[in-house]
């Protein structure tokens, strides 16, 4: 059932008669709001980052089809008693909140200072691709073989305080 779930992020892409009238980019975001909800469940920070039955908050900066399909398939959900809420934010000074913060779109001057910002440590970080790993980003979507598939990034795993677990680790390609 664990890797059952995590697996959505190997989902093709490719259309078949069941996704035939879904639009290629709103299939990826599906695919990777369902990664990205799956990062959180494997995902652990720090009593004082997260306490007992406090949200889990996900949050995106850049474009939003994504956060937008996250938040519509798993509004009102919980992760181990922690309800999930969702924000978009535009700079870092509104990462205060956020546990998950998924990066996507044209790189911006407001994505650069969230590499200086001292919650770096504390948050999950995503790309939407590999160009993002300059910010510091955990983990990287990419496309393979028309499949959604993620890099994880050694240095910055080591540097945080989150603790991503190694039936999530194995699954990606480190880089």
């Amino acid at each position: 059932m664990v890797l059952t779930s995590i697996l959505l992020c190997y989902c093709p892409l490719t259309k078949t008669e069941a996704v035939a009238s879904v639009p290629a980019g709103t299939l990826e975001a599906r695919v990777k709001s369902g990664c990205l909800f799956n990062f959180v469940r494997f995902t652990t920070w720090p009593i004082d980052v997260l306490p007992p039955g406090k949200p889990i908050g996900i949050c995106a900066m850049g474009a939003a089809d994504v956060e937008r399909m996250l938040e519509n398939t798993y509004r009102g959900r919980e992760i181990e008693n922690h309800p999930l809420i969702f924000r978009q934010i535009s700079d870092a000074t509104e990462l205060s909140g956020c546990h998950l913060l998924f990066l996507s779109g044209p790189e911006s001057k407001e994505m650069r200072a969230v590499r200086k910002s001292p919650r770096m440590a504390l948050l999950l970080i995503v790309g939407d691709d590999a160009t993002y790993s300059k910010f510091g980003t955990l983990l990287d979507f990419f496309i393979e073989d028309d499949r959604v598939a993620f890099n994880a990034n050694g240095e910055a795993i080591s540097r945080s305080r989150v603790r991503l677990s190694s039936k999530l680790l194995n699954l990606a390609k480190f880089r």
